[in-house]
């Protein structure tokens, strides 16, 4: 798989300290330096309910799959995508 790097997070959390979790978002700029169709991220112990790709300022669902055994999230990108990619 190709590599593709982090260059920014935006993280909003709300913690539930009587339960001891949290929920929240995060928007992830990255940097792909070959076109990509699918980015693979880390998921240990997080739950993903959706995921979106920012295009200028238009965001659009994204199919993913989650991998428990290899605590992986995998994005299916609409088309092979190089440059700056924005994962909501």
């Amino acid at each position: 798989m190709t590599e593709v790097y982090p260059i920014h997070y935006t993280i909003h959390l709300e913690p539930d300290l009587r339960h001891f979790r949290f929920a929240g978002r995060v928007e992830i700029l990255m940097e792909a330096p070959c076109a990509v169709r699918e980015i693979s991220l880390n998921v240990l112990d997080l739950a993903v309910w959706g995921c979106k790709l920012r295009v200028e300022e238009a965001l659009t669902a994204c199919p993913f799959s989650v991998y428990p055994q290899e605590e992986e999230l995998r994005v299916h990108l609409p088309r092979e995508m190089a440059g700056k990619i924005a994962l909501r």
